[in-house]
């Protein structure tokens, strides 16, 4: 594969990774004040973790949701988005020491 090619591919790649992130973090926010909204309506529910046996019902969920959108999805999409930052970053720096080598084509 040609370089211009190979780095066409991986910013395609990234670039679908970067939307499916962002999708992530939109749709998760969209669920947590759908789930606000229900509990503010009056909505009885509960769910239990199986892993670690720890039950929650609406109430408890209402009062975390903020916290989950605010610190946790953000801070957990923010790392991604670096991630695949690093991720770019370095495809190209190998490219780049490919060519150096005389590994690449043209």
């Amino acid at each position: 594969m040609a370089l211009a090619d190979e780095i066409q591919a991986l910013a395609a790649r990234t670039q679908s990774a970067l939307d499916a992130s962002h999708d992530y973090y939109t749709y998760t926010k969209r669920v947590w004040r759908l789930l606000q909204q229900l509990v503010k309506e009056g909505r009885k529910f509960s769910f239990r973790n199986p892993t670690t046996g720890t039950r929650v019902d609406e109430q408890v969920l209402f009062g975390r949701a903020q916290l989950y959108i605010t610190d946790y999805l953000v801070s957990f999409t923010f790392q991604h988005f670096v991630s695949l930052f690093e991720d770019f970053f370095f495809g190209l720096q190998r490219q780049g020491a490919a060519l150096d080598t005389g590994k690449a084509k043209n």
